[in-house]
């Protein structure tokens, strides 16, 4: 392979020319550069020259004034011998070892034959002048085509695309996981590409190679289109990865590459989906991600996501790579012995310790959304990655509190068995609540047993929730919120609660207990099993109260049959005893208790009118036997006595 070098064209250093090796050269203004340029229009860390798939690329690293070929500004392009590039305002020219320094000063020069010496040729004969002319046509006409070849031996113009010359060779990168075909996406049978949305074709300009793979919206309108590595890539948890794609877009149009991860055992079905943001590149750019493989994860793929706000809207794609490469560290962080924080760069999900429940939190992303990415929302293919948010996790040992940067709302996924049994604080205490109608509230609590998990807000909001497809989705207008999945106060504090309540009951005094069994749900009903027992409490002792009022029905029933004052007055007894021992909060039909201790009142009330009138009936008798006998005195005795125990007499 011939040895290729950069030469210098301008500045205190015109002249000089340096090996390229098959390594990376950087050129800037800054002492640690590989070739250091003294010119204020240079960045410090400016460009680079890297050798990649036996080809020499020029790279801009995001230099302040860009870096210039032929007029235009590049951001990445393979070069070519002859190529001349400016970094600032030096010039440098890339080529091979051993050619001349400047084809075109020496085509010039090969015209300027010396006077001199054509008149010394004259003289020679005319047989010797026609040999020599035609000897300066020969070295003319090779010097202009080896001019030309150079110049056009690229194949392409800087901004990577195919030229007249042909296109060209496909780029090939050093470890590239990816084979040939996935790679080069010269051919579409190692790629998906329509995982999701209008799609991808292949057949498109290629930055490299003969084509690529190009995204545009489809005659359903269709405004976002994901494309995948059809096979799953084998990795290990912990090692770091770099993806890598050229993308190109215009009319609006965005794209992003991405990674992601997930587990081959079924049990975990978790997926991590991790890359850079959305964003245009009008020219061919190569956009990377850098994601450690999250713990348990042991399958990947590469992404390339597409948004198209317009017809005219397109992707285009080639040249895709996956290195073991980079320096990114997975997300690990245990809270307590309950739960691990698991993820990879921008996505996250909660893993519970229980092997038969192992999931606490699937995962999480952004929910209100600019109108141009609903499409792919909607589609569950929007990443936090995408808009160039970020989230932050803060373990402890009961929870972790999670925090997003570039987003002012999030969507939770949890298992769909989550949704059954949910208790929702707005402030007053813990209440049920319907799954798609969680209304505003501070705190949320959800799951049973191991995959309990409290939802604590920093105000009460109004959330939402939505189950299908065995997930329940729980949408936060708010970019904090933490997690709590440890309950050891708050289980110690619920299980002193219910000691003293059965205490209370075993004394006979069963009201009291089911007021505190109440104020333990309403406050600390986070441990899945003192609920349980908790509710079987209060399902006996509500059950005694009910049967102890079926008693006082039947014991009614009988004092009617019977027509018996002591019947009606021990239903009325007993009716006051049982909202005594168990108040009239505590049991389940107070209205129909009160409506059977009336019926019980009347019906005394009854007897006794009766039983005055009957009374009142004989003294009025006796005292008309006495009147009859001449006893006056004692017949106005009695009188007095009507008149006084049941008022005037008529």
């Amino acid at each position: 392979m011939a040895q290729f070098v950069l030469e210098i064209l301008d500045g205190d250093r015109a002249g000089e020319v340096l090996s390229l090796a098959e390594g990376t050269l950087r050129i800037g203004r800054k002492p640690g550069n590989d070739l250091v340029v003294a010119d204020e229009k240079a960045s410090g860390v400016h460009a680079e020259v890297a050798f990649e798939g036996g080809r020499y690329v020029l790279r801009d690293l995001g230099s302040t004034n860009g870096t210039m070929m032929d007029g235009r500004k590049v951001t990445e392009v393979v070069l070519g011998r002859g190529d001349t590039f400016t970094i600032g305002r030096i010039r440098l020219r890339f080529s091979a070892e051993g050619e001349p320094k400047d084809l075109s000063t020496q085509e010039i020069a090969l015209g300027r034959i010396d006077a001199a010496r054509l008149e010394a040729a004259k003289g020679q004969g005319r047989g010797r002048s026609a040999s020599t002319m035609v000897l300066v046509l020969v070295l003319l006409v090779a010097a202009g085509g080896y001019l030309w070849f150079t110049l056009q031996g690229s194949g392409s113009g800087d901004d990577g695309s195919q030229t007249a010359a042909g296109p060209r060779a496909v780029l090939q990168v050093p470890s590239n996981r990816l084979d040939g075909e996935a790679a080069g996406c010269e051919q579409e049978a190692a790629w998906d590409l329509r995982v999701a949305g209008a799609g991808f074709t292949g057949g498109g300009t290629g930055h490299t190679g003969r084509r690529g793979f190009e995204a545009g919206r489809g005659g359903d309108g269709v405004d976002f289109a994901v494309a995948a590595t059809s096979s799953e890539i084998k990795v290990l948890g912990g090692r770091s990865l770099t993806a890598a794609a050229h993308l190109r877009t215009s009319a609006d149009a965005r794209a992003a590459v991405r990674l992601t991860f997930w587990s081959s055992n079924e049990q975990a079905p978790f997926r991590f989906r991790t890359g850079t943001d959305l964003a245009a590149s009008p020219e061919w750019q190569r956009r990377e991600v850098i994601a450690a493989v999250p713990p348990g994860a042991d399958r990947c793929r590469i992404e390339i996501v597409a948004v198209l706000p317009s017809e005219s809207s397109r992707v285009q794609c080639d040249d895709v790579a996956l290195l073991e490469a980079g320096a990114a560290v997975g997300i690990e962080q245990k809270i307590g012995e309950s739960a691990t924080v698991v993820g990879a760069g921008q996505s996250l999900a909660v893993r519970s310790m229980d092997t038969e429940a192992p999931v606490m939190l699937l995962s999480l992303r952004p929910a209100d959304v600019a109108a141009e990415l609903r499409g792919l929302a909607a589609a569950d293919q929007l990443a936090l990655s995408d808009i160039g948010a970020a989230i932050g996790v803060t373990a402890d040992e009961f929870g972790a509190r999670f925090e997003a940067t570039g987003c002012s709302s999030l969507e939770l996924d949890f298992p769909a068995e989550n949704a059954g049994g949910l208790l929702v604080d707005g402030g007053a205490g813990f209440g049920g609540a319907e799954a798609d109608s969680l209304g505003p509230c501070r705190r949320v609590l959800l799951g049973d047993r191991s995959t309990r998990c409290l939802i604590e807000l920093p105000a009460a909001l109004a959330l939402t929730g939505k189950l299908g497809n065995g997930v329940y989705r729980i949408t936060i207008p708010a970019a904090a919120f933490r997690l709590q999945f440890g309950f050891r106060q708050e289980r110690q504090q619920a299980r002193e609660l219910l000691r003293t309540a059965e205490a209370s009951a075993d004394s006979g005094a069963p009201g009291g207990a089911l007021d505190m069994l109440r104020e333990l749900l309403r406050t600390v009903p986070h441990d899945a099993e003192t609920a349980a027992t908790v509710v079987a409490r209060r399902g006996e002792w509500q059950q005694a109260a009910q049967e102890r009022l079926r008693q006082l029905s039947i014991e009614l029933e009988d004092a009617e049959f019977f027509d018996t004052r002591g019947g009606f007055q021990r239903v009325v007894a007993g009716v006051d005893r049982l909202l005594e021992t168990y108040g009239a909060n505590n049991v389940e039909d107070p209205q129909g208790i009160a409506a059977l201790r009336a019926r019980a009142e009347a019906r005394l009330l009854q007897l006794d009118t009766q039983r005055q009138s009957d009374q009142q009936k004989r003294l009025q008798a006796m005292a008309a036997a006495f009147d009859a006998a001449q006893q006056a005195g004692l017949a106005n005795l009695v009188r007095d006595y009507v008149t006084q125990r049941f008022g005037k007499q008529e």
